[in-house]
């Protein structure tokens, strides 16, 4: 049996039994639901859906235990946090009846048209990857609990998969011995094959032109039809027999970027999401590029229906293996490709976040939000410079009318607790929309000393940060050396006292005035009763 997501750690199985629920493994994604372009109002239908397989008709013939386990495997991808679909794996893995949704309870002729029209509507957005990715295990789902499915959906399904069913065999147990929908959806394209065969055949066209007996090596293939597709003529050079090595050199992309760095990693805060609410933990985003493997790694570059071949075949970005649940990725990407459009080819960055403390939910199914690291790493990759050590990154972003706004997130007074057990960090740099709540901790509790160790850097905007990360230290530095000294001075009087004297206060507009990022500083001196600079 699959080893079990801990998301629903605290599920306890009894032994199996051949017709039982067997729970899928949520560890590994189905797909990456980060690329997917599709609205709240879109997931939310596919789920519900999907959830009704798994809970909506318990006594339905053509739901079996095996397409349970698909649907919710499905559903669970999409949207890990989804209270119906979450609710119905717990009771089906605990052997208890399902409570019913309100959601698509008619009928499974109902639940397989909506699936199949959300199929369509992916299919209607020029299908990348992951869309088409989704869209293939939809169609399936669909055919297979469809009472009556038309033969043009079947023979259309089978034209985008090949012919076979999808592979789910890393995701689930399935046992096509005793649920007959294993085998349900080979039959239908089995028949409708015969029938197409029997039908009348149209004159045979010429016979194309034989293959070479030795094909040419994939990724020389690709490459040729890149170039071409771009105008630049055939890419030349035999193409290599073995099926292993590197592909990079077997890619090269005209007027790439250069990679410089290749390793790459900073502390950051991340704003999570898991089984329990929200919450921020301290820990390492890093960035790690490989040469791909022609073995391992080409169906990442195979070009797919409206992606140019060109982009096709440069660097792509994965999850670590080792990672939690990465969001924003996509958008990093975009961000970087602004100041290098073109990346080199056949290579693959993957990138990574891992807590430094526990966490309440298993890393696969825990979300992070991962655009601002993911920027400033692939950033550094190109620039061939580290950002600067000692500074602990946070903030995530979300875009209002096309701008950015920064934020902290939840649990800014825990995190803040949890640096004290790091070391080697000197600066926290983090949005400015935190000021308010830095300056409230000073209030509520009367302590200072969370100002100095780290001291705390804002930023407001994607220059700001990169500024901070890569730019001139000496302005950054100079401010934070007047402020030790001025913690210094707390032997005489505590540092609330400190806040409210003259001369510091003085001392701490000086330094505002000169580096107004300083947000130690500005929460002290208005604490202390001070007057910020204008």
């Amino acid at each position: 049996m699959n080893r079990f997501s801990l998301l629903l750690a605290s599920l306890a199985l009894t032994a199996s039994v051949a017709l039982a629920y067997d729970s899928p493994n949520l560890d590994l994604p189905l797909f990456d639901r980060d690329a997917l372009q599709l609205t709240a109002n879109d997931r939310d239908t596919i789920v519900e859906a999907l959830n009704a397989i798994g809970g909506n008709f318990p006594d339905s013939e053509r739901i079996d235990d095996d397409l349970r386990e698909k649907s919710l495997l499905v559903a669970l991808n999409l949207d890990p946090l989804n209270v119906n679909a979450r609710g119905t794996h717990r009771s089906l893995v605990r052997g208890r009846p399902t409570l019913s949704s309100s959601y698509f309870t008619s009928s499974v002729s109902e639940v397989a048209e909506q699936l199949w029209s959300s199929a369509d509507k992916l299919a209607g957005k020029k299908m990348e990857a992951e869309a088409n990715r989704l869209s293939l295990y939809l169609r399936e789902l669909s055919l297979v609990l469809h009472p009556s499915p038309p033969v043009e959906r079947v023979r259309a399904y089978a034209k985008m998969a090949d012919g076979q069913p999808q592979n789910w065999k890393k995701h689930l147990e399935l046992q096509p011995g005793v649920h007959p929908s294993g085998n349900r959806l080979k039959r239908l394209i089995d028949e409708a094959s015969e029938k197409q065969a029997s039908a009348p055949k149209p004159p045979t066209p010429p016979a194309a032109p034989k293959r070479p007996a030795t094909a040419p090596d994939p990724a020389q293939e690709l490459k040729a039809r890149a170039m071409a597709d771009a105008g630049k003529g055939k890419a030349k050079g035999p193409g290599a027999k073995g099926k292993g090595g590197r592909l990079a050199e077997r890619m090269e992309i005209p007027d790439a970027a250069p990679i410089k760095l290749r390793e790459i990693e900073i502390p950051y805060i991340a704003r999570t999401r898991g089984l329990a609410r929200e919450r921020a933990h301290a820990g390492v985003a890093s960035l790690s590029i490989r040469d791909a493997d022609l073995e391992q790694d080409m169906e990442l570059f195979r070009p797919r229906e409206g992606v140019a071949l060109m982009r096709a075949l440069q660097m792509k970005i994965v999850e670590a293996e080792d990672s939690m649940n990465l969001q924003g990725t996509r958008a990093a990407e975009k961000l970087v490709r602004d100041f290098f459009p073109v990346w080199p080819g056949g290579l693959v960055a993957e990138a990574s976040f891992t807590s430094k403390f526990p966490l309440r939910s298993p890393p696969k199914l825990t979300e992070v939000d991962n655009l601002v690291p993911t920027t400033l790493l692939l950033a550094s990759a190109f620039k061939g410079e580290k950002p600067h050590s000692g500074i602990m990154y946070s903030g995530y972003v979300e875009y209002q009318d096309g701008q950015p706004e920064f934020s902290f997130g939840e649990g800014l007074a825990a995190a803040l607790e949890q640096l004290g057990y790091i070391e080697d960090i000197d600066y926290l740099v983090m949005p400015e929309s935190a000021y308010q709540e830095v300056l409230a901790i000073a209030t509520e509790t009367g302590e200072l000393d969370y100002l100095f160790s780290p001291q705390m850097i804002s930023y407001s905007s994607w220059e700001q940060l990169q500024e901070l990360a890569f730019g001139d230290v000496s302005p950054r530095d100079q401010a934070a050396a007047a402020l030790k000294e001025i913690y210094a001075v707390q032997g005489q009087m505590t540092l609330p006292e400190l806040a409210k004297n003259a001369k510091v206060q003085e001392r701490l507009i000086k330094l505002l005035q000169s580096y107004p990022q300083h947000l130690s500083a500005r929460v002290m001196l208005e604490h202390g009763g001070g007057k910020l600079p204008e």
